[in-house]
């Protein structure tokens, strides 16, 4: 994965948490959020994939894995993506445990009609 993809996909977990947070839900995330766009077929791909193991607790089918497949993704890659939306969220778990305040400007929720 590029420096961009990760940076895209850590972007994606932050902003669902943060909307989870809003909502005070721990559910799946709101099907009217956009899954996340990325800069070329195969970064949208990988944020599609990230948003669907997220709202699906991990449970994804195996044609989410061969949409990956699709764009050139290998296992191993996948894999990686997998590994990254895991960090993030145990990252967030971290900080909500320890209420760690974020020092990062906060990511902007937009609706989609």
């Amino acid at each position: 994965m590029t420096v961009g993809q990760k940076e895209r996909l850590r972007m994606l977990c932050v902003r669902l948490h943060r909307n989870r947070q809003v909502r005070g839900s721990h559910g799946p995330a709101n099907s009217q959020q956009p899954p996340g766009q990325g800069t070329s077929p195969k970064d949208t791909a990988a944020l599609t994939f990230a948003r669907e193991l997220l709202e699906k607790h991990g449970q994804v089918p195996a044609r989410s894995i061969q949409a990956l497949r699709d764009q050139g993704f290998t296992d191993g890659a996948s894999a990686e993506i997998i590994a990254h939306v895991a960090l993030n969220i145990f990252t967030n778990y971290f900080n909500i445990a320890l209420d760690v305040d974020v020092d990062f400007p906060r990511v902007a929720l937009h609706q989609v009609a």
